[in-house]
């Protein structure tokens, strides 16, 4: 027994409701008490426990609750689940990652996709084709669902290693009759970052009356590209007012390494607009000996996707407890990534001696030949390969 100041009181209603109205809205969980009689059905492996062994943890998220959230994409769904982090990764989150262009994976508990299984209607998927890490979750419409049924613990000792992390199920309808027909146009206040989607879901024959049904999803997306240039966080590499440079000295026109550091003979002309390359290099200051690379303001913060994806599926009900069906998933995605010129010097391919990046003293573009202005003190043959001058460039 003890006495709770009112002020008290209220914090801890106010706190309690917030965390539970969160929790709910979050995780979304339905359960009902199974009459005698009822038919149950099982999706994923059915293995007898003993009787010490409890239940593992499921979160199921219903027809209703899909519309509800709002999600267009089966990636959109997970990032509303608490249990999926890090290691994941969705259009934005794989900002740059050609080795992985357009994947949308699922990482329960943190663990990564290659250890979160996903199944569809109890079936494994394939996998990402690039990596051969976890299944793309773009190749699932997800307006052909029924239900997603989250295993949020381990399962290893049933499926594999792949489980480690857990199992996601995604379940599609099975009886649906009808047509829906969606779209949508979405466009940023600023440039770039546009977006169209179109859904389309078909079916028709009902199991228990004409003892059939097929079913089918198209779904097609496209992402614009969002150009750093087109956002003032993003546009640039040198902010000296924030004093932020990260600017690189592989540039174009290419800076020469000496004995005094690294020049370039149009370093000083950069202010009559002659000097380096403006807008991309550019020098710093008045008294800069060399051109700098403004990478940042040549690549995407967020690539480009288009994708298409279907799922059919035709379903005959043979007797009272049988069904044969034949279902297929189609999808295709493209990405595009563009990345900056690729730098190319001593300190990007980490050689040294003769695998410098080196430009012989003959060559027209070598200072104070042809029309490459002289740089003061440089030599050639003093360099640390005689006759050539070792050089940061971009290709």
């Amino acid at each position: 027994m003890f006495n709770e100041a009112p002020i008290a009181r209220c914090l801890r209603l106010a706190f309690s409701g917030g965390v539970a109205g969160l929790a709910f809205a979050a995780l979304p969980v339905h359960a009902q008490d199974v009459q005698r009689g009822e038919k149950v059905e099982v999706t994923g492996s059915s293995i007898k426990r003993i009787d010490a062994e409890t239940a593992l943890p499921v979160t199921v998220i219903r027809r209703d609750d899909l519309d509800k959230l709002g999600v267009q994409t089966a990636a959109e769904l997970l990032d509303r689940i608490s249990s999926n982090n890090g290691q994941g990764y969705n259009a934005t989150l794989a900002l740059g990652d050609a080795g992985r262009p357009g994947f949308s994976g699922a990482s329960l508990r943190g663990l990564g996709s290659t250890n979160t299984l996903i199944l569809l209607n109890g079936r494994r998927l394939a996998v990402y084709a690039f990596d051969g890490g976890g299944v793309n979750l773009t190749s699932i419409p997800i307006a052909a669902l029924e239900r997603v049924e989250i295993l949020r613990d381990g399962a290893s000792a049933i499926y594999g290693t792949d489980a480690i992390a857990g199992v996601i199920n995604f379940i599609t309808r099975k009886d649906f009759t009808g047509a829906i027909i969606e779209g949508g146009y979405y466009s940023t206040d600023s440039k770039g970052g546009n977006s169209r989607t179109g859904t389309v879901t078909l079916g028709f024959g009902d199991l228990a009356k004409n003892g059939f049904n097929v079913f089918g999803v198209l779904d097609y997306r496209k992402l614009d590209a969002i150009a750093a240039n087109q956002r003032t966080f993003s546009r640039t590499a040198f902010i000296p007012s924030e004093g932020f440079n990260r600017l690189s000295s592989n540039s174009v026109p290419a800076n020469i390494l000496t004995s005094k550091g690294l020049q370039n003979p149009f370093a000083n002309k950069y202010q009559g607009g002659n000097g380096c390359n403006p807008p991309t290099s550019f020098g710093t200051s008045p008294t800069d000996a060399r051109c700098r690379f403004d990478y940042a303001s040549v690549i995407d913060i967020f690539n480009p996707s288009e994708s298409v994806s279907g799922l059919f599926r035709g379903t005959v009900q043979l007797n009272a407890n049988n069904q044969l069906f034949a279902e297929y998933l189609h999808s295709e995605n493209r990405s595009k990534f563009r990345i900056s010129p690729t730098p190319a010097s001593e300190s990007t391919t980490f050689n040294t001696g003769t695998d410098r990046v080196l430009y012989p003293k003959t060559g027209k573009y070598y200072p104070g030949n042809g029309i490459t202005p002289a740089i003061p003190g440089i030599a050639a043959d003093s360099g640390p390969v005689p006759g050539f001058a070792d050089i940061f460039w971009r290709s």
